[in-house]
């Protein structure tokens, strides 16, 4: 016997073992279309055995008296239906090949379904715990009140920790403060000056400082070395490091400027999240060709460059750095002033330095987002200690030991965005 049969066999003699419950009437049973092998008395007593109860094999089917169960196979699908006074069940599954397996489906789900056994299953069970019920809605609680902070008139610091900060732990207000080495507040409104470090809370007046001054936001202006603001400026930031974590409402004039975006940013180095970057490429009338990087935030900008004139005998290289500013006088034309100077690599230049100061005007035609065309004037000094060196234009004059010489040029290029 196969591996299915004895579990078959199995589940058989557990149903067996099982009460009948009460059968009033002999249960018939119908065979359609059983194959060959198939003996109808076998299955009837298999049937029998499993419902402990007794079980007529009918063969006139249309006369078969209720309770009826009708076992019919088509092709490789075994169809039970049993019928009673509560109406019909109906169970499909696959055929066994196997004779004696056959019988033991027959015997096994038939006896199930005369028990109605997924009934009796699901009466017995505890019914499901009712979902619990909603939770009620809390009440919004009110936000802790923020203990107030104290408010001095006039603060004082050794160092930031040391002096009245220690006492109020740093949260209080201040409208003046003053730190040898440095002071440490919550707010401020008014003036605060700290040797090597003045630090607050959100301030709004002045900070200043001959090392670093530090707040979270800042409406009024930070005079430092080196300038922070965690959040947004509304007015200054002056010194040689200035860096906001939001936008700057104003001016950042400085050698290094980080922020979103400013307003005005006038800096050597300049970084802008939010600002705007060009690369120009320009000849002028003077044969020098220059590729620039303008950026910045808002109407101004800075610009780098480097450059190369290769029409005066022998090839000269220029390098410079620059500010100005855009004013956008329609939606594809703009206006761009500029002051550079460059240092000139001339191996004529035997004596000193040589280095090159201007101005350009030029207007921007923009036909398209990303690309526009320049065409504007400029004007030029050549400076240099070296009398002997012929670059661009006759002596004007000498200035301070440095020859002088001035041109004016034509500029002709293009702007990538």
């Amino acid at each position: 016997m196969s591996a299915a049969r004895l579990s078959l066999a199995a589940l058989l003699g557990a149903l067996t073992a099982a009460p009948a419950g009460a059968q009033q009437a002999p249960l018939a049973l119908v065979l359609r279309d059983a194959p060959a092998p198939i003996d109808p008395a076998e299955v009837r007593d298999a049937l029998a055995d499993a419902l402990g109860a007794p079980v007529a094999l009918v063969t006139g089917e249309d006369d078969a008296p209720s309770p009826r169960l009708e076992v019919t196979q088509i092709e490789a699908q075994l169809v039970l239906r049993y019928d009673s006074a509560r109406g019909r069940l109906e169970r499909t599954t696959p055929a066994p090949s196997d004779p004696g397996e056959w019988q033991v489906v027959v015997a096994l789900l038939g006896a199930s379904l005369v028990r109605d056994e997924s009934e009796a299953l699901l009466s017995g069970l505890a019914p499901p715990a009712p979902p619990p019920a909603p939770e009620a809605p809390r009440a919004p609680s009110s936000p802790r009140p923020r203990p107030e902070r104290p408010h001095l008139e006039v603060g004082l610091d050794l160092f930031p920790g040391a002096g009245f900060s220690s006492v109020y732990g740093g949260r209080e207000r201040r409208n003046f403060s003053l730190g040898v080495l440095g002071d440490l507040y919550g707010g401020l409104e008014g003036y605060a000056f700290g040797g090597l470090l003045t630090a607050g809370g959100d301030v709004v007046g002045v900070q200043q400082s001959v090392g670093v001054t530090a707040a979270e936001s800042v409406d009024g202006a930070q005079l430092g070395v080196v300038n922070v603001a965690a959040r947004e400026v509304a007015g200054a930031q002056i010194g040689f490091i200035n860096v906001a974590g939001g936008p700057v409402r104003g001016l950042q004039l400085g050698l290094v400027n980080v922020a979103e975006s400013a307003e005005a940013g006038i800096g050597i180095l300049n970084f802008y999240a939010r600002g705007r970057t060009q690369v120009e490429v320009t000849g002028d009338s003077a044969g020098s060709f220059r590729v620039a990087v303008k950026h910045g935030s808002g109407p101004w900008h800075t610009l780098y460059s480097l450059g190369v004139n290769p029409f005066y005998g022998e090839t000269a290289f220029l390098a410079g750095i620059g500010c100005g500013g855009r004013a956008t006088l329609h939606e594809l034309v703009f206006l761009d002033v500029d002051v550079f100077t460059h240092y000139t690599f001339d191996t004529r230049v035997q004596i000193g330095v040589s280095f090159i100061t201007g101005a350009r005007v030029l207007v921007g035609l923009r036909p398209d987002p990303a690309f526009a065309v320049v065409l504007g004037l400029g004007l030029e000094v050549h400076n240099t200690s070296d009398p002997t060196t012929p670059l661009y234009a006759p002596v004007l004059g000498t200035v301070l030991d440095f020859d002088v010489r001035l041109w004016p040029t034509l500029v002709l290029g293009v702007q990538v965005f």
